[in-house]
């Protein structure tokens, strides 16, 4: 009777725990999401609106903000489903778990190109100039989404499709592998070999680089516990080792979370690092508010203003 008492109440403050866990992550996805989602989309609307010469820089910013932005966005509406209770199982919450999934994804692929990229560029000087197209890097973009995509797709397909063991190993391995060890061991890789080169960059040039290199760094520190996490719950789920399940899964979350703070940093990097961008954005930021008051104006007295000044031109002219 009491073996039986206990077990219940074992099983009620693990069920409250879980609770208690996933309100607590869902406020702080939401939280970072309302403040990492309009800096992400304030910087894109400057970048692509108000810049007008978009080079190779610009386009990969542009991805990556854009990968940002959607994951903080798909995260956030994720997050309000689930703290208003809304099942993990359900369909449409794994649809925006795959989104989220493709869009880190994108990041990771798009940061770690970028170092390959500069690598080949210092160790190859001439195909650097003939490459060093904005198309190149249009085409390399839309390569890395749908990589990304079909990344994200993979995710699902582990979750959601029902398998041999044997075979869902070997797709969690084929995930770990082409999500994280193969971005990771590339970007460690091609930065070491930059970093040991004999050529140094520009001033110009090494001010962008660091702040991809930057902004690459934090998203690993985040990113690396994340996939670490994944992978360790589930080699304890298949184990049936309960404890180390529960650990890894709120690791994960919280390494999100740890992702959704670089998603807020990360554009203020790039507008102070940007001269042209930080211009822009200065020259942004009042032009919404005068248009804002602009249009209240207007429509509290659509005819006053206009008529004031002409009134005023006429008796000075009178004088």
């Amino acid at each position: 009777m009491s073996a039986s008492g206990g077990a219940a109440n074992q099983s009620w403050d693990s069920q409250t725990s879980d609770e208690r866990h996933t309100r607590i992550i869902s406020s702080l996805l939401i939280l970072t999401s309302a403040i990492g989602a309009p800096l992400n989309g304030l910087a894109l609307w400057v970048l692509g609106c108000k810049i007008r010469r978009k080079n190779r820089f610009v386009a990969y910013v542009i991805n990556l903000l854009v990968a940002d932005f959607l994951f903080l966005f798909f995260q956030a509406v994720h997050s309000v489903c689930r703290f208003g209770g809304v099942a993990g199982a359900n369909p449409a919450l794994m649809v925006f778990r795959c989104v989220i999934v493709a869009c880190s994804e994108a990041s990771a692929y798009l940061l770690t190109w970028i170092s390959v990229e500069r690598f080949l560029g210092m160790a190859f000087p001439i195909w650097w100039r003939l490459t060093r197209t904005k198309d190149s890097a249009v085409m390399a973009s839309w390569a890395i989404w749908g990589l990304s995509l079909g990344l994200g797709t993979l995710y699902g397909f582990i979750r959601a499709i029902k398998v041999s063991p044997a075979t869902k190993e070997g797709l969690v391995a084929t995930e770990f592998s082409l999500a994280f060890l193969a971005p990771f061991l590339a970007f460690t890789i091609a930065n070491a070999l930059i970093l040991c080169g004999p050529h140094r960059p520009s001033h110009k040039t090494s001010k962008l680089y660091w702040a991809i290199t930057l902004n690459a760094v934090i998203f690993l520190m985040c990113w690396v516990p994340y996939h670490v996490s994944v992978f360790l719950h589930h080699q304890a789920r298949a184990r049936g080792r309960a404890s180390l399940c529960s650990s890894a899964y709120y690791g994960a979350y919280y390494s999100v979370f740890l992702l959704h703070i670089k998603s807020c940093v990360i554009p203020v990097v790039y507008i102070a690092i940007s001269s042209e961008l930080k211009i822009r954005f200065r020259e942004s930021l009042p032009s919404i508010f005068e248009r804002r008051f602009s249009e209240e104006s207007g429509l509290s007295s659509p005819q006053g203003d206009h008529e004031a000044v002409p009134k005023a031109e006429r008796r000075n002219s009178r004088k």
